[in-house]
């Protein structure tokens, strides 16, 4: 059982009424769970003597309430007349003696009147602590609440915080020619003019129109970019349509781009997604190679075998501050098997390798849908907390997030009624789907165009037979729209032609 709060009573004895008043402040305060000590309550007197009972009163209690007068004042400062008022000169030293030694940072006790004119009656050790004019039932809560400590508003949950990179300053440099057209030696020479980074991200996909949540993961991007930072590589990993590539764009485009790419000298990007994600492909990394080699301007043989290209690349790239993209690397890693999720691409490997093994000032960020099992050397741990490759696994969406995204694509009405981002059938229906992004914005157009928006009508997709493989989830809401189209007859012929023909690709069709 809850121990009761015990609060001690210090008061002066100023007439009948007075002390009647203090006895029924008591009462209701017992009569509301709180143990009062007051002097009306013993038989007579204590065995002890008043000066004891008074200490060892003070000493058990949790709180003590000290009920102003202008006779409590003058006893609690010792100018009463000699013979008056003695216990109350007692409580008096005691309470400034343990305000001294507390430096007066003590909530313990609480200066208490019964009316606005005794305001002036507070002892000054007390007057720099809140006090209560007992005069209304409102007025007995608070004080109620304050004596619990319930008092206040308990404050939300923290959010993650909203990083974001500080801008960099470039160093002084001067230019070294020589002056051909005068007497001396060299020129004064002159501080460069800051110039933009180079940036090439035209090989990257689009990013979302909708893009929520995330933040800790944009908030590790950050720090990892920021100047001083022990990692070389990210990787970010989960499964196809979960939002890795959303998420990466989104970092770029609202947080680096408009902050002139924080200090960075290239930004490049490029993704593998055009070469295709079945377990049967094909896929080459001499395009990647090819690019890059030109766009940084390695100078190396085109006869050069790939991984003297990657090496060469890797200590060009280490010479500038450099942002470097590669996005959708899972169709040059091996499939499910002895080898699974280990590069099949030499140039890369070695590229990447290099990148981690000898660290460079900039930040390499890599997506797939498996750890790339070359790097596993240099991943931080626990074991090895200053580990250059720092690996995010990015999940789905949370509830509340999905549901957002649901109400965002169009999913805004629960019946006829409209609803909020934050609805418990958005939530129900995010959790129905695992939070995967692809099939909660495939769900949410596909209720906006066929059934007015009415999240209730999700159950004419058939999401609820589907297995754990949250891409499944995607394919039957793909489903519903052929359904849909093929019903429509010629008015949404083209667009089941379409969809049909999409379906022989497993790559970005453009």
């Amino acid at each position: 059982m809850e121990e009761s709060l015990r609060v001690f009573i210090s008061y002066s004895h100023d007439s009948d009424t007075h002390r009647e008043r203090v006895l029924a402040l008591s009462e209701r305060l017992r009569q509301d769970g709180i143990e009062t000590i007051l002097d009306r309550y013993v038989k007579g007197s204590p065995a002890e003597g008043w000066p004891r009972w008074m200490m060892n009163g003070l000493d058990a209690a949790d709180r003590v309430l000290v009920i102003c007068t202008p006779t409590y004042y003058r006893r609690f400062r010792g100018l009463e007349a000699p013979g008056q008022g003695k216990g109350v000169d007692w409580e008096g030293a005691i309470v400034t003696l343990e305000l001294y030694h507390a430096r007066s940072s003590t909530t313990r006790f609480v200066p208490l009147i019964f009316d606005t004119v005794h305001e002036g009656s507070i002892p000054e050790p007390l007057r720099g602590q809140s006090w209560y004019c007992l005069t209304s039932e409102a007025a007995y809560k608070e004080l109620y609440d304050v004596l619990l400590d319930q008092a206040g508003v308990e404050p939300g949950a923290l959010g993650p915080l909203k990083v974001k990179l500080r801008g960099q300053g470039k160093p002084l440099q001067f230019d070294d020619s020589e002056d051909a057209g005068g007497d001396d030696a060299r020129d004064a020479r002159r501080p460069d003019e800051t110039k933009a980074p180079r940036a090439e991200l035209s090989h990257l996909p689009a990013g979302t129109e909708h893009f929520l949540g995330r933040g800790p993961e944009l908030a590790a991007l950050d720090a990892a970019w920021a100047e001083g930072s022990a990692t070389s590589v990210v990787e970010l990993k989960a499964p196809g349509g979960t939002g890795k590539t959303a998420l990466v764009k989104r970092w770029l485009d609202c947080r680096l781009r408009p902050a002139g790419w924080c200090g960075s000298d290239r930004v490049f990007g490029w993704s593998f997604y055009s070469q295709g994600t079945g377990e049967d492909r094909q896929a080459s990394e001499d395009p990647f190679l090819a690019a890059t080699i030109q766009w940084f301007g390695v100078q190396i043989e085109p006869s050069a075998n790939p991984a003297d290209k990657g090496r060469a690349l890797a200590e060009r790239i280490c010479t500038t501050r450099t942002l470097l993209i590669l996005d959708g690397l899972e169709p040059l890693q091996y499939p499910p098997g002895p080898l699974a999720g280990e590069l099949r691409a030499p140039g890369l490997k070695t590229l990447l390798t290099q990148l981690a093994a000898a660290g460079h000032p900039g930040l390499c960020v890599l997506t797939s849908r498996e750890w790339l099992q070359d790097l596993g050397e240099w991943v931080r741990t626990e074991s090895n907390p200053h580990g250059a490759v720092l690996r995010l696994d990015l999940g789905n969406l949370d509830e509340s997030d999905g549901a957002a995204l649901l109400h965002a694509r169009g999913a805004t009405r629960a019946g006829a009624a409209p609803i909020g981002p934050d609805d418990a059938e958005l939530r129900a229906a995010s959790r129905e789907v695992l939070g995967h992004a692809l099939t909660l914005s495939l769900l949410g157009r596909y209720l906006k165009r066929t059934k007015g928006g009415d999240i209730r009508r999700r159950d004419t997709v058939g999401l609820v037979p589907a297995d754990r493989d949250a891409r499944r989830h995607a394919a039957k809401v793909v489903a519903a729209y052929e359904t849909w189209f093929a019903r429509e007859g010629e008015t949404c012929a083209r667009e089941l032609a379409a969809l049909r023909l999409l379906g022989f690709f497993d790559r970005p069709a453009s």
